[in-house]
């Protein structure tokens, strides 16, 4: 007998350095990855102690559980001295009805009680392969109905065999390797060759009386089966028999023995579903081959699939815009994707932000050119494990559907990858939590910097950068004046936004109607429509005030300079302070904003709204709409 097969690898590895120093080496086997020195005749002097060290540990363990079962029995409360002499482990059909009637009296008032005594003491005979089982699944049945019996079965059934699995893990492998040397290393190997079906091998085992439960719950950990497909399979395998034994609970009175229950019927019956649960091995080689060329197949007219739609939509700008865009400025063309090279990543478009203010950059926009956007895009083939397949990221890849993404173009693309909005929608990435949103959080407490009780005014109030502005100012305590294009827009923002005041700016006189709504002037201006609007504001502004100039609406469309009051009078005897800014240049903090801004919307202070425009064809007009003023809040066009 070698030194392995009575004391383990380890000790032999441990006690033969004279082996390794020779130029022998340990195979590795299939035994839970083993080291197994499978060098012959050599016997370790401390094996008899080593076998003793793990049978005192697992009487330790033992006496312990029974100590804990003895508590609960002399803590179950209520029972009377002759009473107690029946609650004891059934080990026949006798003393299995004494414990039911017994229970039975007492399940009404203490029925928590009694179900965990039952769970318990099941749990206990399974890890110690105690007999009794049985008997408690009968009586589960007589007790309970038939749902809760077979949870209770099926659950405690799994839990003391997979504690029974552990002990025999760290205790009982040295037993079984001196018990059956050669048997447990050919099971080793029978288990990694069917290591992918052990879930069909002991479903089949627990449906079938072919081994006993304790012998497979002491062997499986050894021979390196498992403990997920062990515990899986025991929990739905004793599902079949435990069925039979709980409609035997149903008439325990009438049963002089526990053999009742497994008639010549019902042992077919756990054999035909032992059958079935081995189906899928038995068929598995046979279909093989078939579904081998399925797959090839498959793969075939997907590979395919993916070269025709390898196209990018695009929308370029045809021609220079004169005035109000039109639909024929844009142009929508198809590019061939490239394949990916290291370090590149695809994506697909989900939303585009319709923005306002890219009607100021298609000035500059050379003819033929992808027309600029910002995108909250969903990671479809990578060559990059930064932006793994699934990812939803943001970047300003423009108008188009699709887009190869390079390492030198990250910057360019302003990327990153969207935070856990929850359960927002990702659109918000192309608003409120995302550009627009912290050209908000920036501009206005960055450049403004309002104080609790200044007025603030915000121009172009119901879009979305605009209605954010005033939001904010109001979660800092600020006095807020919105002008809006519409009375419904007017509305929106007081009704809904809180907003102290709305104007609608192509109604009625503005100085007049400024001067009412901010009698005591205005200390922050954040300014999105220029014009004359805002020479208007500036002059009621008090001393100190400032002003953030994000944006220049009215200015946008017109073929010539726009005329206005100077406002620089104001500017020096007011000692105002005006900046314009560009959002991204707050890159470094660019997360502080969306994650402030996200809290707010979570915690209900601030409020969102989007307008939504379906399908990318549609983008020039979505744009074109935006322009007019056709949206309330965040323009999005869903891809």
């Amino acid at each position: 007998m070698t030194c392995e097969e009575i004391n383990g690898p380890f000790e032999c590895l441990a006690n033969n350095n004279n082996n390794v120093s020779n130029g022998y080496k340990p195979k590795q086997n299939h035994m839970n990855g083993y080291l197994v020195n499978k060098q012959p005749n050599v016997i370790l002097k401390n094996d008899e102690i080593q076998t003793k060290k793990s049978i005192m540990i697992l009487l330790t363990i033992f006496c312990t559980s029974i100590v804990a079962m003895f508590y609960i029995y002399k803590n179950f409360p209520e029972l009377e001295e002759s009473e107690r002499e029946k609650l004891k482990i059934p080990f026949d059909i006798e003393s299995c009805k004494e414990l039911g009637r017994l229970l039975d009296r007492y399940k009404d008032l203490y029925y928590f009680e009694v179900m965990t005594g039952i769970c318990l003491l099941y749990i206990f005979l399974q890890t110690f392969a105690i007999p009794g089982s049985l008997f408690l699944s009968i009586l589960s049945g007589f007790l309970f109905k038939f749902p809760v019996a077979l949870a209770l079965i099926c659950s405690c059934s799994a839990a003391g065999a997979t504690l029974c699995y552990l002990l025999s893990l760290l205790l009982g492998r040295r037993l079984v390797r001196y018990y059956f040397p050669k048997r447990a290393e050919q099971w080793a190997e029978q288990v990694q060759k069917h290591k992918d079906d052990m879930i069909s091998y002991i479903l089949f085992l627990r449906m079938t009386p072919l081994l006993p439960n304790w012998f497979i719950n002491l062997v499986a950990p050894v021979i390196g089966v498992p403990i997920f497909p062990f515990t899986f399979g025991t929990f739905f395998g004793v599902a079949p028999p435990s069925f039979l034994a709980i409609e035997a609970g149903k008439t325990l009175y009438k049963m002089t023995s526990s053999s009742i229950s497994f008639s010549w019927g019902s042992i077919l019956m756990l054999f035909a579903f032992s059958t079935l649960a081995l189906s899928p091995v038995i068929f598995k080689k046979y279909f093989k081959s078939k579904v081998d060329k399925i797959v090839i197949e498959v793969n075939r007219n997907f590979v395919n699939f993916i070269k025709m739609v390898q196209k990018a939509k695009v929308f370029v700008l045809a021609k220079k815009c004169e005035g109000e865009p039109k639909l024929s400025d844009f142009e929508m063309k198809e590019e061939e994707l490239e394949a990916l090279q290291d370090g590149e990543f695809s994506v697909v478009a989900i939303f585009i932000g319709m923005n306002a203010g890219l009607r100021y950059y298609l000035d500059f926009t050379p003819i033929g050119s992808t027309v600029h956007a910002a995108q909250v895009a969903k990671v479809v083939d990578t060559r990059n494990k930064s932006f793994p397949i699934g990812a939803t990221i943001y970047g300003s890849f423009g108008w188009r559907s699709h887009t190869v993404v390079k390492p030198e173009n990250y910057a360019k693309h302003n990327l990153y990858t969207l935070p856990d909005f929850g359960k927002l929608s990702p659109s918000l990435g192309v608003g409120y939590l995302g550009m627009p949103g912290n050209t908000a959080y920036f501009g206005l407490l960055d450049i403004c910097k309002p104080k609790e009780g200044e007025t603030v005014v915000v121009t172009v109030a119901a879009g979305c950068v605009g209605s954010h502005v005033g939001q904010i100012a109001k979660i800092k305590g600020c006095r807020v004046i919105g002008f809006a294009g519409s009375d419904d827009k007017c509305k929106w923002i007081e009704n809904e936004l809180g907003f102290d005041k709305a104007i609608n700016y192509k109604t009625g006189d503005m100085r007049k109607a400024l001067k009412e709504a901010a009698p005591k002037g205005v200390d922050c201006y954040f300014d999105n429509v220029g014009g004359e609007l805002s020479s208007i504001i500036i002059s009621q502004m008090n001393n100190f005030g400032r002003i953030s100039v994000c944006g220049a609406v009215a200015e946008y469309n017109s073929e010539t300079e726009v005329k206005i009051t100077s406002p620089w009078k104001h500017m020096i005897l007011k000692q105002l302070k005006m900046q314009g800014f560009v959002v991204y240049s707050y890159g470094d903090r660019w997360m502080e904003g969306i994650n402030q801004n996200l809290k707010w919307i979570q915690e209900g202070k601030l409020k969102y709204h989007e307008t939504i425009f379906e399908g990318f064809d549609n983008i020039p007009q979505a744009f074109i709409d935006v322009l007019r003023g056709r949206n309330i809040g965040r323009g999005v066009v869903k891809v």
